[in-house]
């Protein structure tokens, strides 16, 4: 058994370094703005470069002028803070992550850049030096006053030092961020800080984190709020903790390493409890210290993970003890290993439900400490493509790039690409079509009706790469349309990928059993009359696991839906509406929640989550409801059903009155359930079958999902990618069909 885990764990590791290494960057080309040469900054490490700078980020995406900033290798020293703000869709690029540096010679705990309504835009590939003495590198303040809310953009490949803050939200909508293969040194306050409780979904990826104070935190360096997801990051010597929690909501930390930081985790006392999942984790220490120290947060779901500390300490490696008010929360132990014989878990009170501990294990495998790879900046031929061009000449340049066999840039410059006729990107054309940020906008041209079946239509084996650009479908076609021809090794997979605004469904999967398909950070919002993401399974016993990783959504009128043995697994999403439900289940298939806020607003009294004429399972763990005068139904009058929510939050309702469960066979679980008060939390009673075995088997499917990256299978198999893409408007945003 010990030798499986170690194994498990070799492999998790080894496949989070090699996802790395495939990412690519494209750039410059020829529009993109040059400091340098437009603006005649220096970058000498002695010229001070600020009003260079500060012009070109007036002028970038304005009229005339490309919303994509290219900064080449230098030091440009700035002595104020630069500002941006009301502007959408715009990209800044450094040369080289490490010799592309701005370095603060301002006043002490000033602010080096300040955004103020900037959304849907992205920052890369630069390193921010705070010499010591800057307050922020990023602060991402929306005022609540001017245009846009800073929202769905993301920062990759970037470097933070001696810098108090390094990326940090205001007190307003500063929501939807991704933080991906960022590295943050000597942050002496918290290197990644969220300020506000609008500060929502952050999804933060494959960042390393060595000497700094905090990692993560919505409590550094004052008291604030929002919410945050912590994936596959590396923190070495944490000097107060990797990731620390002041204001409630709901959390995920999954597959990171901790190397002898002060603490993994400290949750500071607060009134209101909050539902954590953390799973597979490698957290070392070599001294005495509470690796995991959780005063009221929780309710907890502990899974798979690994802790490899001293033998015979004085202090427990996990503390699960309230100090404030109230019950302590529950917590869920699954699978998790120990090198330690004693002084494991310290329990304050709460309901304890326990499988699958080892201790003792002292021969754990110690991965490398050490930073995920930056995107490697690559040659290949271009194409340069402008928004004059016809939908024929267009599918004339695809086929003739497909032809070559290689990998092929086909760059749309920012523009409004009006398309009369549908486009198609044949089989196994490895083609990377990219645009200038979201200001790349392709749609069908809207004083045109047609028949075709979709704006862009991606043939089997589809081996291309979408990012940067806004797909418009106004309502006459589908987005997308993939024909996949579901062969063991296939994968499908996003990347900030947003889908808005669907007629009939933002994501439509059908009929899978072999290929792999995994968004992250998926955004899928306004799907007023039907369902957001539609999944229907092949109709046999084999059915692939569908899988969003962080997410948010808003304003469905359905948000989800399995039928004909579907599955899907969500981890980590937010979804807030005046919608008359969250989810409706009919039909037969697997549906797997695990992290959520469900805020169902509307006013009509259908239940927000209902279940009825459904063969299949249903979990729904670790979430916070907040749906006033709604209830969850559900009835098993198939009898083919089982139902399982566990580690829960209602605001709602003190009593199990908020669950109306129909079922004689008794084939569902309410466990481990909480509601709060305002005031701090208290457990509500368990009803159904509460044996741990019926709890882990219901929980198998999370149990054995990680975040860890999956790969194609070979050059033969699929590998379609959307990277940073928006996709609205369309009847079906993007559909997925097996060919």
């Amino acid at each position: 058994m010990i030798r499986n885990s170690l194994l498990l764990l070799l492999t998790f590791f080894y496949t989070f370094i090699l996802d790395a290494q495939q990412a690519e960057f494209y750039g410059p080309f020829s529009n993109w703005t040059n400091l340098k040469k437009n603006y005649n900054a220096r970058g000498d490490g002695r010229s001070d470069d600020t009003k260079a700078i500060q012009l070109a980020l007036d002028e970038l995406g304005e009229n005339g002028h490309s919303p994509v900033l290219f900064i080449p290798n230098g030091t440009y020293r700035i002595t104020a803070a630069l500002m941006m703000k009301s502007k959408k869709g715009i990209a800044i690029y450094g040369e080289d992550p490490l010799r592309t540096i701005i370095k603060w010679d301002g006043a002490a705990n000033e602010k080096m850049f300040y955004l103020n309504g900037v959304s849907y835009s992205e920052y890369g590939r630069i390193t921010w030096d705070g010499n010591k003495k800057a307050l922020a590198a990023y602060a991402h303040e929306w005022d609540g006053k001017v245009k846009y809310a800073n929202s769905g953009s993301q920062h990759l490949d970037e470097v933070f030092k001696d810098v108090s803050v390094g990326i940090k939200s205001g007190i307003n909508m500063d929501a939807e961020m991704s933080i991906r293969r960022c590295r943050f040194y000597n942050c002496n306050s918290t290197a990644i800080s969220l300020q506000g409780s609008n500060a929502l979904d952050w999804w933060i990826w494959d960042c390393y984190f060595e000497n700094c104070n905090v990692g993560v935190a919505n409590n550094f360096p004052a008291f604030g709020a929002g919410n945050f997801q912590v994936y596959r990051c590396v923190f070495n010597r944490s000097v107060y903790s990797d990731i620390s929690l002041g204001n409630s909501n709901f959390f995920s930390f999954r597959d990171n390493i901790s190397f002898n930081s002060n603490s993994f985790l400290k949750a500071s006392q607060f009134s209101n409890t909050s539902p954590l999942t953390i799973q597979n984790n490698t957290i070392i220490n070599d001294s005495d210290k509470v690796m995991m120290d959780l005063f009221t947060k929780g309710n907890l779901l502990v899974i798979g993970n690994r802790f490899i500390t001293p033998d015979g300490a004085k202090n427990f490696v996990v503390r699960n003890v309230n100090n404030f008010k109230g019950s302590t929360p529950d917590i869920t132990l699954i699978n998790n290993t120990f090198s330690a014989n004693d002084k494991l878990i310290e329990y304050g009170g709460g309901r304890v439900t326990e499988t699958g501990t080892l201790a003792g294990q002292i021969k754990m495998f110690r991965p490398d400490i050490k930073p995920a790879p930056f995107a490697m900046a690559v040659s290949y031929s271009i194409t340069e493509i402008q928004d004059t061009v016809s939908a024929i000449t267009l599918q004339n340049i695809i086929n003739k790039a497909s032809s070559l066999k290689k990998k092929t840039i086909l760059h749309f410059q920012a523009g409004n690409y009006q398309l009369t006729n549908s486009i198609t990107v044949p089989g196994a054309s490895p083609l990377i079509l990219t645009g200038d940020g979201l200001r790349s906008v392709i749609g069908w041209k809207r004083q045109f009706d047609t028949t075709a079946t979709a704006l862009l239509q991606v043939n089997a084996p589809a081996q291309c790469l979408f990012r940067n650009m806004w797909i418009q479908g106004n309502g006459k076609t589908d987005g997308i349309l993939v024909k996949d021809d579901d062969k063991t090794g296939n994968l499908i997979y996003g990347n900030q990928l947003m889908v808005f605004n669907g007629i009939n469904t933002n994501l439509s999967v059908k009929s899978f059993s072999n290929t792999a398909i995994r968004f992250e950070n998926f955004q899928h919002n306004y799907c007023w009359k039907g369902t957001s993401v539609n999944i229907e399974g092949s109709g046999g016993a084999n059915n692939s696991l569908i899988k969003i990783f962080g997410g948010e959504s808003a304003g469905n009128d359905n948000s989800y839906s399995v039928t004909k043995g579907a599955r899907l697994l969500i981890y980590d999403s937010w979804y807030e509406g005046a919608g008359k439900q969250f989810i409706s289940l009919k039909g037969n298939g697997e549906f797997y929640l695990n992290g959520a806020k469900i805020a169902v607003a509307g006013q009509s009294p259908e239940p927000f989550i209902k279940i009825d004429s459904f063969s299949g399972k249903a979990v729904i763990a670790q979430a916070i409801y907040n749906c006033p005068k709604k209830k969850i139904y559900y009835n098993n009058n198939l009898t083919n059903a089982s139902f399982l929510t566990i580690g829960t939050l209602s605001w709602t309702d003190s009593t199990n009155s908020f669950y109306d469960m129909q079922d004689k066979q008794n084939k569902f679980s309410m466990h481990n359930n909480r509601f709060n008060t305002g005031k701090g939390s208290y457990p509500l009673p368990n009803i159904g079958n509460n044996d741990p075995a019926f709890v882990s088997s219901m929980l198998t499917p999370v149990i054995n999902t990680s975040v860890v990256v999956e790969k194609a299978g070979n050059k033969k198999s699929s590998m379609l990618v959307f990277d940073h893409v928006m996709i609205d408007g369309s009847k079906n945003n993007l559909k997925i069909e097996k060919q």
